[in-house]
């Protein structure tokens, strides 16, 4: 495990937070809402965002039909 941990950080998205250590929805939301206010201090822009949470989306599953 420890060898897949020292090759993976090259092959990973820098905005990668999910399953990597030291990383929390938290650093997502900051990082988006500091470059979304970022961009909103420029003229006549504006920001569009979308958030999805997908944290019950496989719940609906059935389990019996999963094991066929």
């Amino acid at each position: 495990m420890a060898h897949i941990y020292t090759i993976t950080p090259e092959t990973l998205d820098p905005l990668q937070f999910a399953y990597r250590p030291n990383r929390s929805t938290d650093d997502a939301i900051s990082i988006e809402l500091h470059t979304a206010l970022s961009h909103l201090d420029k003229r006549n822009t504006y920001v569009r965002m979308l958030f999805i949470d997908y944290s019950s989306a496989f719940n609906i599953i059935s389990t019996l039909k999963a094991h066929h």
